[in-house]
């Protein structure tokens, strides 16, 4: 009974000290959240005697200095990361959100195998060789969209901005047009010679470009003419090895595409002459990698450009971890490269792979954090510090593909067994004043 009693005398008493350590610095938000949630009353922060916070944790370092500096060396897989300049943004997470899970009005039975936000729609192409849409109130749009006769499977895909036109590739490298009227395509035209494995859309001025690779080891750049829906050869480059992450931009109206190779630490800056046809140069390089005598360290397995940060984001293939890179990619630079000075931030994550895995970013709106899949369910990623850790939120199974819509705060994962799995990116519940007991009820996540 005297034990039992101590125990409870304990934990009132750390709840004091950890109350008043909140209000001495000023943390008013969490002081708030945390007498609601420990049921203190608010006169227990008046009390004169008793130790503070501080005082405790120096006695107890003090007693163990040895074990206690352990510990707090293993509370990050990183060493001490060293600041980046602001004007990087480098992202890091919001931990005022959470994860709203929502239901599709007609489920995706099929295997999902690519998925895409548009303004106003969540598109899934499907291993049945179809493409289904839905609005944003998740009700499926008309019926299921198909390709031309031979394409097979529908990926990549994606949207032309808000033109109402959307693109499917086929496995025989063609590309498809299709309409929100129609359920066919309304134009088809082959831009590779084998399957399309990698596509960009970036809009230059009233022109939209489609930046894409193949199996056919080829960058391609093709120009959409949305009044007569005619697809032309822009420019091209062959590839030493295949493309494995690819990624565009519009730099005072010229087309920049950053991609990376198989068995290549090194990311290729191309520039595009949106003016004149076939005029692709090779702008830089950035190295991955700090030994200059190889370029091959490690593989890229997918990156996200982030242009107004001039920041990439890189997922590489070390095992049984990966790492993610934060990358200044420069719109000036002089000189070809290899440039070995770029990388702003290599960070160790607890994300595990192996060597058939294909990690895949997201990045989430307003840069509130940032998210990659796994073979066992999505995890979170703080860049700025350091810190990884698997979202609960999400189901822990083999992630297939994933999206996140800017427009909305939504986000789709698609999983090997066939599941789909959506959210809404919303505040956490707040309390209003110290007094009422109320609180406001969650709101979209809007920065």
């Amino acid at each position: 009974m005297l034990v039992k009693m101590q125990d409870e005398v304990g934990t009132e008493y750390a709840k004091v000290v950890v109350a008043k350590y909140l209000e001495s610095h000023g943390y008013q938000d969490s002081l708030v959240s945390f007498l609601r949630e420990a049921d203190l009353p608010r006169r227990s922060l008046l009390q004169k005697d008793g130790e503070s916070l501080e005082t405790i944790l120096d006695e107890r370092i003090k007693f163990a200095e040895h074990s206690v500096a352990q510990s707090m060396q293993d509370m990050n897989l990183n060493d001490r990361l060293e600041s980046v300049d602001e004007k990087y943004g480098i992202p890091s997470w919001d931990h005022a959100m959470e994860f709203k899970r929502l239901e599709l009005h007609d489920t995706v039975k099929d295997l999902v195998v690519d998925v895409k936000f548009g303004p106003n729609q969540l598109l899934f192409s499907t291993s049945s060789k179809e493409v289904r849409m839905y609005d944003f109130d998740l009700n499926m749009f008309k019926k299921p969209f198909k390709g031309s006769k031979g394409t097979g499977l529908l990926r990549p895909c994606g949207f032309l901005g808000e033109t109402g036109y959307f693109y499917c590739c086929g496995l025989d490298g063609s590309l498809n047009l299709f309409g929100m009227a129609s359920d066919t395509a309304l134009y088809t035209y082959k831009i590779h010679g084998r399957m399309v494995t990698h596509t960009d859309i970036c809009p230059v001025g009233k022109s939209w470009f489609i930046v894409s690779s193949g199996l056919d080891n080829y960058l391609k750049v093709h120009l959409i003419e949305l009044q007569t829906l005619q697809v032309r050869p822009w420019c091209e480059v062959k590839l030493a090895s295949a493309c494995t992450a690819l990624q565009s931009c519009s730099d005072q109206g010229q087309l920049l595409v950053f991609l990376a190779r198989n068995e290549h630490t090194h990311i290729t800056c191309y520039q595009v002459d949106t003016v004149q046809p076939r005029s692709i140069t090779q702008k830089y390089q950035l190295a991955l990698n700090g030994a200059q005598f190889t370029v091959h360290a490690f593989g890229i397995r997918d990156m996200k450009l982030l242009p107004e940060q001039e920041l990439l984001l890189v997922a590489t293939s070390h095992i049984p971890y990966m790492r993610l890179l934060a990358v200044h990619v420069p719109r000036h630079v002089e000189g070809q490269g290899p440039f070995y000075d770029k990388v702003l931030r290599n960070m160790i994550t607890e994300v595990p792979q192996d060597d058939y895995s294909q990690p895949l970013l997201g990045v989430l709106s307003g840069r509130s954090g940032i998210i990659v899949s796994s073979n066992s369910g999505v995890y979170a990623i703080d860049i700025r510090k350091g810190d990884s850790w698997l979202l609960e939120e999400c189901p822990q199974k083999r992630v297939k593909c994933l999206a996140i819509s800017n427009s909305n705060d939504m986000v789709a994962i698609s999983y090997a067994d066939k599941t789909v799995y959506l959210s809404s990116l919303c505040l956490k519940n707040l309390v209003v004043s110290e007094g009422s007991g109320k609180r406001l009820a969650s709101k979209p996540h809007i920065k």
